[in-house]
Formats: structure tokens, C-alpha cells, sequence
């Protein structure tokens, strides 16, 4: 068993290469919609693990330069021919502010911190 991305599997899939059990999404994926979330399959209410990515600068980068590469990211993610690239991937693109990043990157961080240390979790194991 393993847990990968839809865009990277996808094409397994659809071979019938390996078997999707579940997607990790809340919702399910709509280039794969016979394949249940794993709320669905396990009965898990709210089970949910994203996959996602952003661009980081450095800290004490000034606030100008991380605008600027913030609205030039935005204008690129959001052009028709990037979205659509992307959607044949599986890939949904959500621009924004640099705070909602780093919103997410502290949720994310506090939520795995505790199941770590919830369940007494270590790289060893």
C-alpha cells in the first residue's frame, strides 16, 4: 500500500496497474469519481490529507520582493493556459496572499505536530 498523488498515479489507474482504494481529498476527484474519498471507504467523517505546494523566500527577505514574486506567481497560476495545463494533470491552483501560505503552512505544521505526538511517532519506526 501506498499514498501518491492523483496526478502522478492517474495514468496506473486507469491501466488498472494498481488499484485505488480511496483519495485523501474530502471530496472525490473529479478526473477519478468512481474512486471513494477515504471518509468514504473507511468510514472516517472529515478524514482529509492534502497535497499541496507554494514558494518560500527567505526569512528577512523584504516585503516589496515577496510582493512582487507573490503577484507574479499569482498572474501566472492564474493564466488559462497554465490552469488548464494543470487541470489535465489533476492539479487545482489556489493563488493568494502570502499569509494565507503561511496560514497553511502553520495549520498543517500544528495538525501533523500533534498526531506526532498523539501517537508517540518518530522517523525510526
Amino acid at each position: 500500500m501506498m499514498i501518491d498523488s492523483v496526478t502522478s498515479q492517474r495514468q496506473n489507474i486507469l491501466a488498472k496497474r494498481v488499484r485505488a482504494l480511496g483519495v485523501t481529498s474530502l471530496d472525490r476527484h473529479p478526473q477519478l469519481p468512481e474512486v471513494p474519498t477515504i471518509a468514504e471507504a473507511a468510514g472516517l467523517p472529515g478524514f482529509e490529507v492534502l497535497t499541496w505546494c507554494g514558494v518560500f523566500a527567505p526569512k528577512g527577505t523584504p516585503r516589496s520582493v515577496v510582493e512582487r514574486l507573490n503577484a507574479e506567481i499569482n498572474k501566472a497560476i492564474a493564466a488559462p493556459d497554465v490552469v488548464e495545463a494543470l487541470k489535465q494533470l489533476g492539479i487545482k491552483t489556489a493563488g493568494g496572499a502570502p499569509e494565507v501560505l503561511a496560514d497553511l503552512f502553520k495549520s498543517e505544521t500544528e495538525r501533523w505536530q500533534k498526531l506526532i505526538v498523539e501517537h508517540r511517532l518518530n522517523a525510526n519506526q
